[in-house]
């Protein structure tokens, strides 16, 4: 679930609108949100503070929105989906796919600036000090990077294993 990073990296892989991407990426981010407490495990983000395991809150509706869906809304996490949105509208202009060496310089520092900006989002919307991601988060982020880069790489072992340009030119 760590790899859910991925998800703003798969939306642009549609081809939809900029705005169906943002809203693809954020209700990723909602989800992921959603998953952690479930799982009782910090994933791309850390839990908000007091979350209880599942056990304690998943019998009663009332601790369930109190102590679980409420500090989602009240500490900043929702930020989490503005940057999910912006990372899938920005990242069809950064990964096109001219040379690879280019593509995977920018693809890292987008991942990189995705799962920073989403953790420095969370920590101004709900005033915390400590910004720090748990280590999932560098594994969505590698994940994220890999999912962008994919079809460039295959563009170039296409070409490199057969010869053959997956986009010839016209005479």
């Amino acid at each position: 679930m760590g790899l859910a990073g991925a998800w703003p990296a798969l939306t642009p892989r549609l081809r939809t609108s900029v705005w169906d991407r943002a809203a693809l990426a954020a209700v990723g981010w909602l989800w992921l949100l959603l998953a952690a407490p479930l799982a009782g495990i910090d994933l791309y983000t850390r839990r908000p503070r007091g979350t209880p395991a599942p056990d304690v809150w998943t019998a009663s509706l009332s601790v369930t929105v109190h102590d679980v869906v409420g500090p989602i809304f009240t500490s900043g996490a929702l930020a989490g989906a503005l940057v999910w949105a912006l990372a899938a509208i920005v990242l069809p202009w950064i990964a096109r796919g001219r040379a690879l060496a280019v593509d995977l310089v920018l693809v890292t520092v987008w991942a990189a600036t995705t799962v920073t900006a989403t953790e420095v989002a969370i920590a101004i919307i709900g005033r915390a000090h400590d910004v720090s991601a748990p280590p999932s988060a560098v594994a969505g982020a590698v994940a994220s990077g890999a999912v962008a880069l994919s079809p460039a790489l295959l563009r170039a072992w296409r070409v490199r294993a057969h010869g053959v340009n997956p986009q010839p030119e016209l005479p």
